[in-house]
């Protein structure tokens, strides 16, 4: 290998092999390549798999395979620390993945000999043998021996079309970060750092926009001053901007950066990032009132009725598990928690015309009871509102969601929402996600990952609209994680590929107070301690208008 590709200059380092132990072979192959070129390092992660400061015969670079964000800073902080770590493979995306991405580069740009990594992988390895569209994986041709899905594992669908979280990768990646506060930024000026290794910004164009509850304002360019790497400069917004960015209301600057010349890869004006600087957000609303009358109507067991709910609101602490939940260090502890199959009892129901309380219990198959109390008033405009208190034991230790599931009737094509969006993003999983006013057709607010599971949350939402022939409205005191789909849990968790999944025309919506990040346990490390949900007492309050 060496001899053959040495008079490439794309090769940057010389790898003796992977995933293959570590002896005294991998010593004498070192000292030969060594020998042979010595302008080159040496990369090789079985000689450090058991000892970071270990493995010097074999390995120049410290490069080991899915460490955690922690696991890198004290390397960094080691007094005998003297090699570079270049991750090998991390961030594992398989699925719905590649949680606390930001959270490595925070780790990665502040401490010295870290270098960054590599992000296993790239794309999706599907076939697809019939021409239709529908992928397949291991197991789908007769092959006894076979790994299933692992080799849907990439930031590309085997079409090539990216995953959500190609959008979180290119903006961590992103040539420019701002690095100025609010108020400089109502002064009229943010700061602009040059975040390239190698080059100037100078092939770039920089257009600002504010986000409102009204939308997505004008776009006006702002001129860039030279900037070499690793420097920073003051820039001054447009006055126009600058006058939308003053009020009450909420408000977020989104600064967007586009190629300004053509090169081998991207057309002139090909968007590489958006920046986002929230300048005020929204805490509580309440949707608009319902057009038609509406009554309070609950049925015997507290549930609520009326002619848009295919199914009432009710308690949901399980989802669809994604392919990192499945993983072997997660499974066991979320399947052994009972809550994908959770019984419900009404324990108590007080109603009058415009109020209801209603106390519930719900019993996971080992015994273990939630507690679910809900007092629902009906306002004098029509609105209904939910007060919410939830209590978990402490035996269950962890929980997918907390929050509410409800079913619309057929006839809801469009959804539109205010918080994080435009594309899913997830607790730990945000850091492209823009604040702002979003619309979509409810048919693509999900993501056809291969294997069906949890997709499509958008976080920090505080109102959320559906429409159709009829429209219903929810608002929330508090910013929600939310998900509008045409299937169910059991629909996602029974089918084992996306295109067999059943196409109804109901729309479920789920409001969660709490949901569990997504982390990248499939081979890495388990979603990062304080993006998990634990036992205790949620409460919460959310707003309900029926046409």
């Amino acid at each position: 290998m060496v001899l053959r590709d040495k008079n490439h200059p794309s090769v940057i380092a010389w790898s003796l092999g992977n995933e293959s132990g570590y002896g005294a072979n991998h010593d004498a192959a070192a000292g030969w390549v060594r020998r042979t070129d010595p302008t080159r390092p040496l990369h090789y992660e079985g000689a450090i798999a058991r000892d970071w400061q270990g493995g010097h015969h074999a390995t120049d670079i410290v490069c080991p395979m899915y460490p955690t964000p922690e696991s890198l800073r004290l390397y960094a902080n080691n007094p005998h620390t003297r090699r570079p770590l270049i991750m090998c493979e991390y961030q594992h995306a398989m699925g719905n993945s590649t949680g606390s991405l930001d959270e490595y580069w925070r780790v990665i740009r502040s401490e010295p000999y870290l270098q960054g990594g590599f992000i296993w992988e790239l794309h999706d390895h599907g076939l697809d043998p019939d021409g239709d569209g529908h992928y397949r994986y291991g197991g789908d041709f007769g092959e006894t021996i076979h790994d299933g899905e692992f080799c849907i594992d990439g930031l590309l669908f085997p079409d090539g079309t990216a995953h959500p979280a190609m959008l979180e990768v290119r903006h961590i990646f992103g040539p420019l970060t701002l690095t100025n506060g609010v108020e400089d930024a109502l002064d009229g000026r943010v700061t602009l750092r040059n975040e390239r290794v190698f080059a100037d910004l100078d092939d770039l164009r920089i257009t600002v926009a504010v986000s409102t509850e009204a939308g997505i304002g004008v776009a006006r360019p702002i001129a860039l001053p030279t900037l070499t790497p690793g420097e920073t400069a003051t820039v001054t917004l447009p006055s126009e901007t600058r006058a939308e960015l003053a009020g009450t209301g909420p408000a977020a600057l989104h600064l967007h950066v586009r190629t300004g010349t053509a090169t081998p890869w991207a057309r002139p004006g090909t968007e590489l990032d958006v920046r986002q600087l929230v300048i005020r957000e929204r805490r509580a609303t309440r949707p608009a009132p319902p057009t038609t009358p509406v009554r309070l109507d609950l049925d015997e067991d507290g549930l609520l009725r009326h002619p848009l709910l295919a199914a009432p609101p009710r308690l949901c602490l399980w989802r669809a598990l994604t392919d990192n939940d499945l993983s072997r260090f997660v499974r066991g502890r979320l399947r052994r928690t009972g809550l994908e199959n959770l019984t419900r009892s009404c324990e108590k129901l007080e109603t009058t015309a415009t109020s209801a309380d209603i106390t519930a219990l719900y019993r996971t198959p080992h015994g273990d009871g939630i507690g679910h109390t809900q007092r629902i008033t009906l306002l004098d405009n029509g609105i209904l509102r939910f007060e919410e208190h939830v209590t978990v034991p402490d035996r269950i230790t962890e929980l997918p969601r907390v929050g509410i599931e409800l079913r619309l009737t057929p006839g809801f094509e469009h959804v539109s929402w205010f918080g994080d969006g435009p594309h899913e993003n997830y607790p730990d999983r945000r850091a492209a996600a823009l604040l702002g006013r979003w619309d979509a057709a409810i048919d693509e607010m999900s993501v056809p990952y291969l294997r069906p599971q949890d997709s499509g949350g958008r976080g920090g939402v505080t109102e959320l609209r559906l429409r159709g022939i009829d429209s219903v409205g929810m608002g929330f005191d508090r910013p929600m994680h939310i998900s509008v789909s045409r299937n169910t849990i059991a629909d996602l968790s029974s089918h084992a590929h996306e295109w067999e999944l059943p196409r109804r025309t109901e729309t479920v919506v789920h409001c969660d107070v709490a949901h569990r990040g997504l982390g990248t346990a499939s081979v890495g490390p388990d979603v990062l301690p304080e993006f998990r949900i634990g036992p205790g007492t949620f409460t919460w309050t959310w707003y309900l208008s029926l046409g």
